[in-house]
């Protein structure tokens, strides 16, 4: 490089080098808002598919037994001492995880949508899925899963004795959705 070459090349002026901190400071500071903003829009999609109204919330270490009535049959589980065993067959070895999904299925039951029952609506209720009855230290609760939503892919649920009608996950329906073999362990 010749020095005619050095004296027309100038160093960075003091207000160009302000303005590229200026501008990479902009662009930093919209990527942290974009990670936080993603971050927000990943926990409500998760909730969502989770579900925010509450439906059912049982102590789990109050659960005595799960009574599962669908197509495939009535089954019932009965937990003492934190171990289940079935009740149509003691001696049969059950999955306890799967036990445990059914467990904390009902322990904190949360719904996507609350609907009130329109008359002539058919969600499904006279011939459910499933029909759960939940026995705890305090009673029963019963839930009734209808039909699938065709659009969303949520169950139809009701309580016993109320007129609500809930979607949930279908997740909530399916661990529920077992036979005794897909209960062995």
């Amino acid at each position: 490089m010749t020095d005619d070459e050095r004296r027309t090349r100038q160093p960075l002026s003091m207000t160009r080098r302000y303005r590229r901190g200026l501008i990479l400071t902009g662009l930093l500071c919209a990527l942290a808002v974009l990670t936080a903003s993603n971050r927000k829009a990943e926990q409500a999609a998760s909730e969502a598919a989770d579900g925010s109204i509450p439906v059912l919330a049982i102590p789990s270490d109050t659960v005595r037994k799960i009574q599962m009535e669908a197509q495939s049959g009535t089954l019932t589980l009965a937990c003492a001492d934190g171990s289940w065993s079935l009740v149509e067959d003691p001696d049969y070895h059950l999955d306890e995880s799967s036990c445990n999904a059914m467990l904390t299925a009902v322990s904190a039951l949360n719904a996507k949508r609350e609907l009130q029952e329109a008359a002539g609506e058919d969600y499904g209720f006279s011939a459910p899925q499933a029909t759960v009855t939940i026995t705890t230290d305090s009673g029963e609760e019963t839930l009734v899963f209808g039909a699938r939503n065709a659009v969303t892919g949520d169950v139809y649920l009701q309580k016993a004795g109320e007129s609500a009608v809930y979607t949930v996950a279908s997740s909530k329906l399916n661990c529920f959705l077992k036979d005794k073999a897909a209960l062995f362990g």
